[in-house]
């Protein structure tokens, strides 16, 4: 890790590197300080490069400036993207020291909050706004998969295919 501290051009940039790797208490959210058993994931370099250009945009809505910063992520030099990758590396080397026992374990599909009321909403007959949007399948770029279903062991029907794109 020491080859990565040294790679800073001044004294003044690894101070301002330093400040954007760590994120002091007081920057954080209430609701943040309120669930302290909730450990944070390491920021990656997009999110320091996010972090240090949002200044910038003080009046842009997160969608936004996350679309903005997104196209210019796009377009930054390999040079500037490095950059980044290695603050990242010095962030993700400090956050194993702060958390040893850290993994992460991405929540399963389905189990959130939003999934949840809508189950509740389906379970009491409601309609909700899941149920009435249309959505336009993705276009194939290789013929639908056929999927084989054996029948149960009673009967002595031989596989067939099923294909669960066709009407």
């Amino acid at each position: 890790m020491a080859s990565i501290l040294t790679t800073s051009t001044s004294p003044t940039t690894q101070r301002h590197d330093s400040r954007l790797i760590r994120n002091p208490i007081t920057t954080r959210t209430a609701t943040q300080q309120q669930q302290p058993k909730r450990t944070p994931r390491p920021p990656n370099s997009f999110i320091l490069y996010r972090k240090e250009n949002a200044v910038n945009y003080p009046k842009l809505t997160a969608a936004e400036l996350s679309r903005i910063l997104g196209e210019r992520w796009s377009k930054e030099t390999p040079e500037r993207k490095a950059h980044y990758a290695r603050l990242a590396k010095i962030a993700e080397h400090e956050h194993s020291l702060k958390y040893p026992e850290y993994k992460f374990c991405p929540a399963k599909r389905g189990t959130g909050k939003k999934a949840k009321a809508l189950k509740a909403a389906a379970k009491a007959g409601l309609s909700t706004d899941a149920d009435h949007t249309m959505r336009t399948p993705a276009p194939y770029s290789s013929p639908p998969s056929i999927h084989w279903t054996t029948p149960s062991s009673s009967t002595s029907h031989h596989c067939i295919p099923f294909d669960h794109h066709q009407k």
